[in-house]
């Protein structure tokens, strides 16, 4: 995960509570660092109005002075997140976004991680929108490119019992087949395989 903060030095979080909290976020006091000051502490997410109101504490957060404060940086397992989430979210936003997550099984966190590995969900309503719509999504694990996801589809047809296919499949350019089936569904391929809205 990158630090937004030139040259300070982010301690980590305990490493063994991201199977229980699924997103760690740095937060800082505006403030102080525009004083020069790093104030900084982990909150895990998802949290509680008293674990919040203890972190903005800790960072000085008293409503008169110091009022604002950012993430400068974010640590989670999941593919692709990091890089995806605000620097000013909504606390109660990325509350929800990590409840939500937390309910995901295995099959919809790999959508999930494709579709945010896609680079096309940016900020947190797109996030939080995707995350509660993964039905209406498609992926494919494995299929690197137009080429693949022709041979994917054009494979799931049952053509056993049809004569001279095996010589009629030779003939068909599979990456056009498969860059056709992309664009028309405006599909994108991630570093896990390809991944589509189907609504």
């Amino acid at each position: 995960m990158q630090n937004i903060i030139s040259g300070a030095h982010i301690s980590t979080p305990d490493y063994a509570m991201l199977e229980d909290q699924p997103i760690f976020a740095y937060i800082v006091n505006i403030g102080m660092l525009g004083e020069g000051i790093v104030k900084g502490v982990w909150l895990p997410f998802p949290t509680t109005p008293e674990a919040v109101s203890t972190a903005l504490s800790v960072i000085g957060i008293d409503g008169e002075r110091y009022k604002k404060w950012f993430v400068a940086q974010y640590v989670t397992d999941i593919g692709g997140l990091g890089d995806c989430l605000p620097f000013y979210p909504g606390r109660n936003e990325l509350n929800l976004l990590a409840h939500i997550i937390m309910e995901m099984d295995c099959e919809d966190m790999d959508i999930f991680e494709a579709a945010l590995e896609s680079g096309s969900y940016k900020g947190m309503e797109n996030i939080i929108n995707l995350a509660l719509n993964l039905d209406c999504c498609a992926f494919i694990p494995d299929v690197e490119d137009d080429e693949d996801l022709g041979c994917w589809h054009v494979g799931g047809f049952d053509f056993c019992d049809v004569p001279g296919i095996d010589e009629f499949l030779k003939h068909i350019d599979m990456e056009a087949y498969g860059r056709s089936v992309r664009e028309s569904e405006s599909g994108d391929f991630a570093d896990r395989g390809y991944f589509a809205v189907t609504v």
